[in-house]
């Protein structure tokens, strides 16, 4: 997927680095050494004077999917305005007041990582041995960190991120319990060089919903030309349904984009499950409507308590549904009736999902789902009616034991599927190369079925690193 390229150091002392990867054009140059040049384009085939030009690079077009050789860059006040293939001429390269020879590189859009906790990067190989909830309770003393140490700590992790090219983020800043958590969060992204957007967890602010309005319209000014701020309203299998409809409605009163951890493993629907049925034994007089839809939740029922019989039945159904899939394929051997009746028994059904509640409230739409490892048919239905899109973060998925993500299904149903490497505490590092290497080998061990996965290539990856999470 990737060749071996010369180290060069790419010295931008006066550029602005990293700007919003909002399309392919105009991107900024990356202040860092690295061994990408991470660039998108225009094309403009006139000859212009330009702070540095790259000249005879190879540009890999992730739009049209196609590698075209013997390409210029130029760069002008840090900004990409020119990408053309004429011949470096004497003229073209004395127009430029600094080059770099880029026969031996190749030029690439900036890469998106959907979702980081930058702050967590002390917490490396931190109790890799523990599942998402007892994990979650181990590396709390992090949450003590002073402000000079978290802003030392993100931009270590921020400078990790640029080493593997990554210029946009989309990081869940976790740390609120204080008064300087989340501005030094902000500023150490920024001052990496990093764009892209910063998640305001919600339920972490413990002060009321007006002071709330007030403060993200602050952030919101503050940080207009440095980064975004998106909603995080909680995770309805951590924080009660009141608590996470605040973050809600604030979304919709300041038209907020909306991302959140969703269905990252098996324990969460549990957990959803016994707290909605709580929810109801706690508030007897609910408006019907919203005690007849808590009601149906309650009436899909949990998973198994064993999280591999679970699998075992999602893995069935995978089965048979390639079976049926592949039936006029003369490759394929084919399921015997007795295998097929075999694997029909083992019913797969309807479990209960925290995607139809929020659907309910009517918050989805445009919707980044974070993980998205245990959806059904019927929660990707309301992923594709709602446009949404899914922060895949395969090494995290395996690090803490939640499963595979169905990233066939979601291939199937056209849901956009972008890569986040999550935090180094549930990875160990933030590294581009190595998640879509993951996410590829993942995406076929899963499937078991080369005449399936063979149709998702590295035109479908790079896309998935690149412009699908600009898109998302």
């Amino acid at each position: 997927m990737t060749s071996q390229l010369d180290t060069r150091e790419l010295n931008f002392k006066n550029y602005k680095a990293c700007r919003k990867l909002d399309s392919l054009f105009g991107s900024r140059v990356c202040k860092v050494i690295i061994k990408h040049i991470l660039v998108d384009g225009a094309n403009n085939n006139e000859v212009k004077e330009f702070d540095l030009l790259i000249y005879n690079s190879t540009v890999i077009d992730v739009v049209n999917k196609q590698i075209l050789t013997n390409r210029n860059i130029g760069i002008v006040n840090g900004k990409i305005t020119t990408i053309n293939n004429l011949f470096p001429t004497k003229d073209l390269l004395d127009n430029a007041k600094e080059k770099i020879d880029g026969s031996y590189l190749i030029a690439l859009p900036g890469f998106v990582n959907t979702h980081t906790h930058l702050w967590q990067h002390v917490s490396k190989s931190y109790s890799p041995k523990e599942p998402l909830q007892t994990w979650l309770e181990i590396y709390k003393p992090i949450h003590y960190l002073t402000k000079d140490e978290l802003s030392d700590v993100v931009l270590a992790a921020s400078c990790e991120a640029l080493l593997s090219g990554i210029t946009t983020v989309s990081d869940y800043a976790s740390l609120a319990l204080n008064d300087y958590g989340f501005e030094t969060n902000a500023e150490s992204i920024s001052k990496a060089g990093l764009t892209g957007v910063v998640i305001w967890n919600n339920p972490g602010f413990f002060f009321h919903d007006e002071i709330k309005l007030k403060e993200i319209e602050r952030l919101k000014i503050k940080y207009q030309n440095k980064l975004h701020l998106w909603m995080g309203f909680g995770p309805l299998s951590f924080h009660s349904i009141p608590a996470v409809y605040s973050g809600i409605v604030i979304a919709k009163q300041l038209n907020m984009s909306t991302t959140e951890h969703t269905m990252e493993n098996i324990q969460e629907q549990r957990d959803f499950y016994n707290a909605t049925i709580e929810y109801l034994n706690q508030y007897k007089h609910l408006n019907l409507v919203d005690e007849e839809i808590l009601y149906n939740l309650t009436n899909l029922l949990p998973p198994a308590n064993a999280d591999a019989y679970e699998q075992l039945l999602r893995t069935a159904q995978q089965i048979l549904k390639f079976d049926t899939i592949l039936q006029n394929n003369t490759s394929y051997k084919k399921l015997t009736e007795t295998e097929r009746k075999l694997l029909a028994s083992l019913e797969y059904k309807r479990r209960i999902s925290p995607l139809i509640l929020l659907d309910y409230f009517k918050i989805l739409k445009n919707h980044l789902a974070i993980h998205s490892v245990w959806l059904q048919d019927e929660d990707i239905n309301i992923l594709k009616r709602n446009n949404m899109s899914i922060s895949h973060n395969p090494e995290s998925n395996m690090y803490l034991t939640s499963g595979i993500a169905p990233i066939d299904s979601y291939l199937r149903a056209n849901v956009l599927i972008t890569i986040g490497t999550d935090g180094a505490a549930s990875n160990d590092g933030i590294n581009f190369f190595s998640a879509m290497k993951a996410m590829w080998n993942v995406y076929k061990i899963s499937l078991m079925n080369t005449e399936i996965s063979k149709t998702f290539d590295e035109w479908n990856i790079i896309q998935a690193a690149t412009i699908n999470g600009a898109k998302a």
